[in-house]
Order: structure tokens, then C-alpha cells, then sequence
């Protein structure tokens, strides 16, 4: 029964720590900073592992730290341009293992170019496939279209959404 669940958790580990590295090894090369953070910040891993989390930090003389500040909820409200200061840049990636890379932006400009994806073909950061064959069951929509066809259906929704 131990070998089992041995040669589970071996796997798992294996697992997060080669998706860890091939994300890093995408992001490096990219310049931008980075912080690898223990968890991806989820409502459950929050719950059940950040108290933990909180007391090794402080533990450690590590309480204010900002990869600490980063796996709290709405710490980008808190805190709003301070860690960004800190690090001198106005943008960094966490990064979790299992490969969950999210990109934080402070400059408004830099914002919307990346939100609407203004490459040379208007479509720089394309939808992940997850989420287009979840939402694909209520048809073409702009959740699960790109290009002209996404263009399209934006200029149709833009009323409700808003001006973007």
C-alpha cells in the first residue's frame, strides 16, 4: 500500500518540477521578472495551505516579504504600485509549479495593448483551448473565436461590455 502512494507522490513532484522548469526556461528568456511562488493562488490552496505558509515566513524573519504578499487575496488592491516599485519594473510573472505563469502589469498602456493584442495580425496572446472548448456547447461566441470572426462578434457584444 506504500509503494503506491510512494510512486504517486514521486510523480507528482516529478511532474510539477519538469512543468516548473520548462515554463521558466519560457519566461527567461523573455527579461522580465519573475517570482516562483509555492502554490497557484487558488480559494482552496489559500484556505489550507497559506496559513502554513505565513507561519515558516515568519519563522524564517520573512513576514513582509513580497512573494509572501503575492499568494494573498487582492494583494494587488493592498499594495497597488509598492511591489512593483520594489522590484523596479512594471510588470513580473508569478510562477507556481505545475507550470501557472500569470503576468502582472501596472502600466495602463501596457495593459491594453496586451488585452487586446495588438501584434502584427491583432492577435499576439490567442485564448487558451480550455476555455474555448469549454464555452464551444453555446456555439461560436468571443469566447471561443479569434480573428475577424472574434472581431465581429466584439463589435456586437462592445455595447454590453463597454468601450474597450
Amino acid at each position: 500500500m506504500l509503494v503506491p502512494l510512494l510512486t504517486a507522490a514521486l510523480l507528482y513532484i516529478g511532474y510539477t518540477c519538469y512543468s516548473l522548469h520548462i515554463t521558466l526556461s519560457k519566461i527567461r528568456p523573455l527579461g522580465i521578472p519573475y517570482f516562483i511562488t509555492p502554490f497557484y493562488p487558488t480559494p482552496i490552496a489559500r484556505a489550507f495551505l497559506f496559513p502554513f505558509l505565513k507561519l515558516l515566513f515568519k519563522a524564517l524573519g520573512l513576514s513582509h516579504h513580497h512573494k509572501l504578499v503575492l499568494m494573498t487575496g487582492g494583494w494587488q488592491v493592498r499594495q497597488r504600485y509598492e511591489i512593483y516599485r520594489q522590484i523596479k519594473s512594471d510588470l513580473f510573472f508569478t510562477v507556481s509549479p505545475g507550470g501557472n505563469a500569470v503576468l502582472h502589469v501596472a502600466d495602463p498602456d501596457m495593459a491594453v495593448e496586451i488585452l487586446a493584442g495588438k501584434g502584427g495580425n491583432g492577435e499576439l496572446y490567442p485564448k487558451t483551448a480550455g476555455i474555448s472548448k469549454a464555452m464551444e456547447i453555446y456555439g461560436e461566441n468571443v469566447l471561443t473565436v479569434e480573428g475577424a470572426t472574434w472581431r465581429a462578434h466584439r463589435k456586437v457584444t462592445g455595447i454590453v461590455i463597454g468601450k474597450s
